[in-house]
């Protein structure tokens, strides 16, 4: 038999066995009068946020938070825009994401208050699309902003409770940069890649965002 074969069936067997004792199980959280959800962050307290897509209107989704343990799905409000994500949600309850700001598919990154109450549009870098990917406990905000130019797009950083977008460069030689978490430190991890998408590179900052660190790339890949 072949050998990774039987690793593969080992692995399986392993997997399954753990699942039967395992001290849990899977819960629906719902939709809002919708036919799809997706959660995509959660806090210590398990309230999780993420994105459903209501029955009248197939086409747009719309951020959704939750209370603790994942109870009482409910509907973010985002400036009554027919389409938004809620992606990171950090111990405060203060969300991340993006919605559509003008009905025209053009994006902008918001930050909510504690416990998802009360939304702020953090602008853009420049661009007219932005988006939130995620926050930490302090209510520092990154993602993705394009620049005046409408084609480049650089990875951002906020200050505390998403106040003053700052533009976080690239890595020496790319043009595009995307950051997609940051620690209670401030340290920011992302993607810089050129104009095309490809020779991406993984990055990490210093604390509050400070330097653009090379993670490089395992043998052989990009």
């Amino acid at each position: 038999m072949n050998n990774k074969l039987l690793l593969s069936i080992t692995l399986v067997s392993i997997l399954s066995s753990n699942t039967v004792n395992a001290d849990w199980s899977i819960r629906s959280l719902g939709t809002i009068d919708g036919i799809y959800s997706n959660a995509s962050g959660i806090n210590n307290s398990g309230q999780v946020v993420g994105e459903y897509m209501p029955s009248h209107s197939p086409f747009f989704s719309n951020g959704f938070i939750t209370k603790v343990n994942g109870t009482d799905i409910t509907k973010l409000d985002t400036f009554g825009a027919k389409l938004s994500n809620a992606v990171s949600i950090n111990n405060s309850g203060q969300v991340i994401g993006y919605y559509d700001f003008n009905d025209n598919l053009n994006m902008h990154a918001f930050i909510t208050g504690p416990n998802g109450t009360g939304v702020t549009d953090l602008g853009t870098l420049g661009g007219v699309i932005s988006m939130g990917l995620g926050i930490n406990n302090s209510g520092q905000a990154v993602g993705v902003s394009y620049l005046s130019d409408n084609r480049t797009q650089h990875a951002f950083i906020t200050g505390a409770n998403g106040v003053g977008m700052m533009d976080l460069g690239t890595l020496d030689g790319k043009t595009d940069s995307v950051a997609l978490d940051i620690n209670s430190s401030g340290q920011v991890v992302g993607g810089s890649y050129s104009v095309d998408g490809s020779d991406s590179h993984a990055f990490i900052t210093g604390a509050n965002g400070a330097g653009m660190f090379d993670l490089g790339t395992l043998v052989g890949k990009t």
